[in-house]
């Protein structure tokens, strides 16, 4: 009777301490949980503050008249709209301008 009883109780101990792990391990990781929501509040709020600077530009009186200007087509009164052909503005994308000086330009053709 008496190794039973002892037997019960090594087996009531190892039961707790087996809880009692687990309970720190549950901890441990709940500790690795509230970090990662921190950072992920941080990621969050970062882009919260990106979207409301962008939403302060986009309702500007200078986007929307930018906006009119490039993708409509649009001017104020008085003004001309002058729509090139985009040809036109390809070709003068590739044509770079020569910024060096003539002097230069002899030194290199002679020497």
């Amino acid at each position: 009777m008496n190794k039973v009883r002892f037997y019960l109780i090594l087996l009531v101990c190892l039961i707790l301490v087996i809880n009692t792990v687990r309970s720190i391990g549950d901890l441990y990781r709940g500790g690795d949980r509230v970090s990662q929501a921190q950072k992920k509040l941080a990621e969050l709020e970062a882009e919260n503050a990106r979207l409301v600077r962008e939403k302060k530009q986009v309702n500007s009186p200078e986007f929307v008249e930018e906006q009119a200007r490039n993708k409509l087509g649009m001017g104020k009164p008085g003004e001309v709209t002058v729509v090139l052909p985009e040809k036109l503005l390809q070709v003068a994308q590739i044509v770079s301008i020569d910024q060096t000086p003539n002097w230069k330009k002899w030194v290199k053709l002679l020497f």
